[in-house]
Order: structure tokens, then sequence, then C-alpha cells
């Protein structure tokens, strides 16, 4: 069980989706998302929001309004962008080092999507990239079960 009990997600494609599922089998209830494909109602992310116990959010400033814990789940070249888009509403109460995680945490659920394609060695490049934006903190955002599952894929070759 986490001791996060309102999450937020921003970006609620693969990633997204999958860090959703996660959550909500570990217990937690208050998951709030955004994705820019909402607007789009036949897009996968608006369709999907049927099959996730999550509350869609119309902006990333409400899904991270009450949020105790961020996760950025978007593609790397949108990162930063999503995290500016929720940092207004964060601001006062994130240190800077949580913006990072945020990255961090987008890079370790594009290392996941990429073992499950099969594709260790650009799953190992993000991991690679996630440990050295989050130093010695990287473990709470799943870096290191990731370089396990890696290291076993790799060593059955």
């Amino acid at each position: 069980m986490s001791s996060f009990e309102r999450i937020a997600l921003i970006g609620f494609g693969e990633v997204g989706q999958i860090l959703a599922e996660d959550l909500a089998a570990t217990g937690i209830t208050d998951i709030a998302a955004y994705d820019i494909k909402f607007a789009e109602a036949g897009s996968i992310p608006s369709k999907a929001l049927a099959t996730h116990k999550v509350r869609a959010a119309a902006s990333a400033a409400e899904a991270v309004r009450e949020a105790e814990l961020i996760l950025c789940a978007v593609t790397a070249a949108s990162d930063l962008d999503a995290a500016q888009s929720a940092l207004e509403e964060a601001r006062l109460v994130l240190q800077p080092t949580r913006r990072e995680a945020w990255i961090a945490s987008t890079l370790t659920g594009l290392a996941e999507v990429a073992l499950r394609r099969g594709d260790s060695e650009r799953a190992e490049e993000l991991l690679l990239d996630a440990r050295a934006r989050y130093a010695s903190r990287h473990d709470a955002f799943g870096v290191a079960d990731v370089e396990e599952r890696l290291r076993a894929l790799l060593s059955a070759r």
C-alpha cells in the first residue's frame, strides 16, 4: 500500500494507463488523470477512461490541485511542457527536486514500455537517463525494478 492517497497522472497514453492500473491494484482510489487528447472524444486516452479507475481532469492544473504525488507519463519530447503545465497549480507545494522526479518517472515508464516491446537497448538508455536525472532517489519511481527486469532479459539471451 502506498503512503499517498491522492495521485495525479499527467498523460494517459500507454504509460499513464499502466501506471493507473498498477496504482489502482495497490488500493489507491483517488487518481486524477489529464491528457491533452481528452479533448478528442475518439482518442485512445479518452476511450481508456472507461476501463480505468481514474477521474478525468479538464486540465493539468486541475489534476494536480489536490495531489500528494504527481506522475508525468508523457513522451520524452513533451515531458517538460507537461511538467510546466502542471507547475502553476503545484508551484507552492513542490520543491525543485520534485520537478526532476516527474522527468525521472516518465523515463522509467517509457523504459517499461520499451521492455514490454522487447527493445532492451532503448530501455537501458532511458533508465540511464532517469538514474542520471534523479541520482540516489531514483528507486521511488521504480527504476531499480525495471533495471532488474532488464538484467534478467539480457541474461536470458
